[in-house]
This record gives structure tokens, C-alpha cells and sequence, in this order.
């Protein structure tokens, strides 16, 4: 189960990157083909996720995974967690809590998008096939 606090971080080929910023608020599960990155203090998180997005990181990545084809290649946690860089824990506090703001905001633009998607994708046909018009839409929604 994914926790709220948690960072996931594809170890498989991991040159495409792919990191998800862990949330309660719906029952989810991981697959095994993720990494989970579980920050010490909670407001290490942004901190972390923002670190698993480096370019450096997922070169690092690259350079360590193994595999028999291009396409299969994974990165071993253990190794993943070897990788180095700089922390001190006032400035990781401090970047974490103007940074947590801003990645929750992406987070629910990416949501606002989708639905807006979906909305698009179920109107669309409906409008090409002069089955509902704009006016006739425009009208249903000045009554809600």
C-alpha cells in the first residue's frame, strides 16, 4: 500500500523517468517495479522527490542498471540508495516547505487537466455530431 509520505521511483529503465509523489487519499498499490523512497522526516519528502528528478540522479541510474536487453534493464534498490549528494538538514527543511506547495499544485492541475480531458472526449463527438450545441451547452450549465 502507498503511503502518504512515500516517493516512488521506477527502477526499471530508469532513464525514462518516472517518480510519483506518494498520497493517502485513495487505496493504491505499488508495483514491484518501483522503488519506494520513504524520507526519514516527513518534511524531507519534497526534498526527495525533487532530488529523484535530477537529471544526475536518473543518469546515475542509468549507469548502474543492469539487464540482458536495453528495454529490461532495472536498478537494484540497494545500489540506488548508494547514490550521493549533498544534504544539510536546515536547507532541506527549508526548500521542502516552499517546494511541497508547488509540487501539490502540479499535482492537482495534472488532476483539474484530466478531468477537463475526459470532459473534452465526451462532448466532442456529441458536438461534431450536432447531437448538442454550444448554445444548448451553454444554457445547461447557466441552470446549475
Amino acid at each position: 500500500m502507498v503511503k502518504e509520505s512515500y516517493i516512488l521511483a521506477a527502477k526499471l529503465n530508469p532513464w525514462i523517468k518516472r517518480v510519483a509523489w506518494g498520497s493517502d487519499a485513495e487505496s493504491l498499490i505499488c508495483s514491484t517495479e518501483f522503488v519506494v523512497l520513504n524520507p526519514i522526516e516527513r518534511g524531507y519528502k519534497a526534498f526527495l522527490y525533487e532530488m529523484a528528478n535530477q537529471n544526475s540522479f536518473v543518469n546515475y541510474c542509468t549507469t548502474v542498471s543492469t539487464g540482458t536487453s536495453h528495454s529490461q534493464r532495472r536498478v537494484n534498490p540497494e545500489v540506488m540508495k548508494m547514490y550521493q549528494l549533498p544534504f544539510d538538514k536546515d536547507v532541506c527543511l527549508a526548500f521542502s516547505k516552499v517546494v511541497e506547495p508547488i509540487i501539490k499544485k502540479q499535482i492537482d492541475n495534472i488532476q483539474d487537466i484530466k478531468a477537463l480531458q475526459s470532459q473534452r472526449d465526451e462532448l466532442l463527438p456529441l458536438l461534431m455530431n450536432s447531437q448538442v450545441s454550444v448554445k444548448q451547452l451553454n444554457s445547461d450549465l447557466s441552470h446549475d
